[in-house]
């Protein structure tokens, strides 16, 4: 009698699914929104301020869960007309992966209604997918490990990058070059 009314309720009492929200994460002065039809991640959120090796100031947040990665970078001033074309930057890539001993497929692709590209690396010890595109002079690249049709395609459809506030006394500071000098420096007056 005992085993018939287990059954009976386990039969009768629908599972509780997970709920899959999206994700909406505040990385700095941008919003990144997203759904991979998946629960909710912790997000690890880190700032960076650097300049590249030609000397372009730029600050870079990031945003990791662990098997989702999106970093969001900005530069000052914004990037020259003639910077590296996303072509240019999906060969680089994909040799450079190559030359690492991984096998990388890449193809150009629109991505948040923007130009850019994604790649799908292996390697001996990791499999990742890796987009990049550029928004006026904010760079935003993606790496994701789940499976292509069980989260990172889901991904790559729905995100959407915005800058939604300015930060005072960061966003508000404009770049100068130095007098006499190779460097930029914050201007904030």
């Amino acid at each position: 009698m005992k085993k018939a009314a287990f059954l009976i309720l386990t039969i009768c009492i629908p599972a509780v699914p997970t709920l899959a929200i999206p994700e909406n994460i505040t990385i700095g002065p941008y919003q990144v929104s997203f759904d991979m039809g998946i629960e909710r991640q912790e997000w690890n959120i880190t700032e960076k301020e650097s300049e590249t090796y030609s000397g372009v100031p730029y600050i870079a947040y990031d945003a990791r869960s662990g098997p989702v990665d999106v970093e969001v970078t900005r530069y000052y001033p914004p990037k020259p007309t003639n910077y590296i074309t996303d072509a240019m930057d999906m060969y680089s890539w994909e040799q450079g992966m190559k030359n690492q001993g991984c096998s990388c497929d890449a193809s150009m692709r629109t991505i948040d209604g923007h130009d850019g590209f994604v790649a799908h690396t292996i390697c001996p010890k990791w499999d990742q997918y890796h987009a990049e595109w550029f928004m006026n002079d904010t760079l935003v690249m993606l790496g994701s490990t789940y499976p292509w049709d069980s989260g990172t395609l889901q991904l790559l459809k729905t995100i959407h990058v915005e800058k939604v506030e300015q930060i005072q006394n960061r966003e508000d500071c404009g770049w100068r070059r130095g007098q006499g000098e190779d460097k930029f420096l914050r201007d904030c007056t």
